[in-house]
C-alpha cells in the first residue's frame, strides 16, 4: 500500500517554474544522484508531462533510471522531458536506452508499450510535441536509439513519450545523451575521418587509426539502422552505400570501449 501512496503522492507534484534552470549544450544523464526509490520529478532540471513517470533503483550493483509506470491506467501515456537546450541544431545526436522493467515477481508484461521522441518549443499551457521518430514498440531488451533531429531555432526540449496499452506496465530508461557531431574533421583530433563528405555517388572511404576491428553502424535521422558493416585495422576502406538513398545519416564506429559518431551526407 505504501508503495502506491507514494506513486499517486509524486503524480500531484506536477510541473513547476523552470526559470531557475539555465540552458544547457549537453546531456549526459544516467539519473546517479537522484531521489530514489519513487523520486518525484522534477529533478535537476528534468521533468515530465503526464506524471508516469519517476526516479527508481534496481540490480546489484544498484543502478539508478527514469521508470514509466501507468499504475491502474490503461493506454496513458507520459513525456520525460529533458532540461532545456541551448539549441537543437542537425549538429548533436541524441541517444537513449529504454526496456521493459519485470514485475516484482520478475516477468514480464506481454501487453504493448511504445515510445516516440519528439520535441516541444515551451512547457506552459501552449506547448507543442513535435514528433521527430516513429513510433517504435518498447522491448524486454535494453535497446539503444540514436538520432540527429533536425534543426529548429523554435524548439528548446526534447521529449520521450511512452504509453501502454493495459496497466501496470513498467518502462526504465536511462543514459540520455545529447552530444555534437561532425563532419569530416582534423584527424589527428579523432579516431576516424570519411570522405568524399557529402559523398555523391554513394562510395566513401573511412580512414582509421584504430588497431583493431571495429563495427560500422549507420542510421537514419529518426535512428534506424540502414547499414553494418566492419573495418578491418588497415587504415582506409571504402565502404559502398548504393542501397541508400540520398539525405542525412549518422555513421556509428565502435570498438571495444571506443565509440565515436560523426554525420554523413549522401547526394
Amino acid at each position: 500500500m505504501k508503495k502506491y501512496i507514494l506513486f499517486y503522492a509524486a503524480l500531484l507534484v506536477g510541473m513547476v517554474s523552470y526559470s531557475q534552470c539555465d540552458p544547457v549544450a549537453t546531456l549526459d544523464e544516467d539519473f546517479s544522484g537522484f531521489n530514489v526509490p519513487f523520486g518525484a520529478f522534477p529533478q535537476q532540471c528534468w521533468t515530465v508531462i503526464g506524471s508516469f513517470f519517476h526516479t527508481e533503483q534496481r540490480g546489484d550493483p544498484p543502478n539508478q533510471y527514469a521508470q514509466f509506470y501507468n499504475a491502474m491506467i490503461q493506454n496513458g501515456g507520459s513525456y520525460l522531458v529533458t532540461p532545456e537546450l541551448i539549441s537543437i541544431d542537425a549538429q548533436h545526436q541524441f541517444s537513449f536506452d529504454i526496456y521493459k522493467v519485470p514485475s516484482v515477481n520478475g516477468t514480464f508484461n506481454p501487453n504493448v508499450m511504445v515510445f516516440r521522441v519528439g520535441t516541444f518549443n515551451t512547457l506552459d499551457n501552449t506547448r507543442v510535441f513535435t514528433p521527430v521518430s516513429s513510433t517504435t514498440n518498447v522491448t524486454n531488451n535494453s535497446v539503444t536509439h540514436t538520432m540527429i533531429i533536425d534543426a529548429d531555432v523554435n524548439q528548446k526540449y526534447i521529449a520521450i513519450l511512452v504509453s501502454a496499452n493495459a496497466t501496470h506496465m513498467f518502462a526504465g530508461i536511462d543514459n540520455i545523451k545529447y552530444d555534437a557531431v561532425s563532419g569530416t574533421e582534423d584527424f589527428a583530433k579523432t579516431s576516424f575521418t570519411i570522405y568524399p563528405n557529402p559523398a555523391t555517388d554513394r562510395n566513401i572511404t573511412i580512414d582509421s587509426n584504430l588497431d583493431t576491428k571495429a563495427d560500422v553502424n549507420i542510421y537514419t535521422l529518426t535512428g534506424m539502422k540502414v547499414y553494418t558493416g566492419e573495418l578491418n585495422n588497415t587504415r582506409a576502406q571504402n565502404l559502398n552505400l548504393s542501397s541508400l538513398s540520398a539525405g542525412i545519416y549518422m555513421i556509428k564506429v565502435s570498438a571495444g570501449n571506443f565509440s565515436e559518431s560523426k554525420k554523413l551526407i549522401l547526394r
